[in-house]
């Protein structure tokens, strides 16, 4: 069997009700996995590929139960670098590469600037700021401990020097001063959304990263807007994703505790996607 024979297979094997080009692309990323091709060496590389049977059936068999491709093969591409995920931690979201663009814009010019990434779960944000911006001093916190060993493991497989430490956000002082770059992706989908997303979300992505209550939706950036103000610089950066739905609401917040120059950005999508602020 050849690499495209396989994809084909893979391709029909694939019993979810989804478009063709998702099905395409799931199968595409088995089969990467499988056989160590790029796309276009699954098209056109003609050599014999030796298959473990079982052990496709079972990805198959994953991935008809809706699992995440990413969970299945243990990897997820973010800001062009290959990250480690399993349960533990959302999986890499390409439209949140553009809280990382803001956060190295910022950066820019800066010889040494000292950055908190909070709620970190892989590390991704984190670990591809200090990867394109190697001066800066980056630290990472979570809640979860699981979440923390993968952003600990992501930082050894991609060489980076940072800082990772345990700690609640919501109930403790982040342990940090003279920081200029507070960025966070932090919990922000309300109980009453959970309903209409998708089930290899729900199912499988970890809940503590993903909900917050319907009657505070905005507990973590409350949180992010009172440690920014306690830690940031003057003139520091305040970064976040958001709930599209929250923006306003979020802007409002941010100025009632004193932050300036506050402004939404669209994801590529054009969707309300990251808030920024100045203390």
């Amino acid at each position: 069997m050849i690499a495209k024979e396989l994809w084909l297979k893979t391709v029909a094997a694939i019993t979810l009700p989804k478009e063709a080009d998702e099905k395409n692309a799931i199968a595409f990323a088995w089969v990467e996995f499988l056989t160590q091709l790029n796309r276009t060496e699954i098209v056109t590389d003609k050599k014999e590929i030796r298959l473990d049977e079982n052990f496709w059936q079972q990805g198959i068999a994953r991935i008809n139960q809706h699992e995440p491709i990413q969970y299945i093969t243990g990897e997820a591409y973010f800001y062009g670098l290959r990250f480690f995920v399993d349960h533990h931690v959302l999986i890499p979201r390409p439209e949140t590469e553009l809280l990382v663009d803001i956060v190295l814009f910022y950066a820019k010019n800066k010889n040494e600037i000292n950055i908190v990434d909070a709620c970190t779960g892989s590390g991704c944000i984190g670990i591809s700021i200090q990867k394109k911006s190697p001066t800066s001093n980056v630290y990472l916190t979570d809640v979860s401990a699981d979440a923390l060993a993968i952003a600990q493991k992501n930082a050894d497989e991609l060489k980076v020097n940072l800082t990772i430490l345990q700690s609640d956000l919501l109930n403790e002082k982040l342990p940090f001063s003279q920081i200029d770059v507070l960025v966070s992706n932090p919990p922000y989908v309300r109980l009453q959304e959970k309903a209409s997303m998708l089930e290899n979300v729900v199912k499988y992505e970890p809940h503590l990263a993903l909900f917050v209550p319907d009657d505070d939706a905005l507990i973590f950036y409350k949180a992010l807007a009172q440690q920014g103000q306690n830690l940031l610089t003057n003139g520091g950066l305040l970064a976040v994703e958001i709930n599209e739905a929250l923006a306003d609401e979020i802007c409002q917040l941010f100025a009632l505790h004193q932050y300036t120059t506050i402004t939404i950005h669209k994801d590529y999508s054009g969707k309300n996607r990251i808030v920024t602020a100045i203390k």
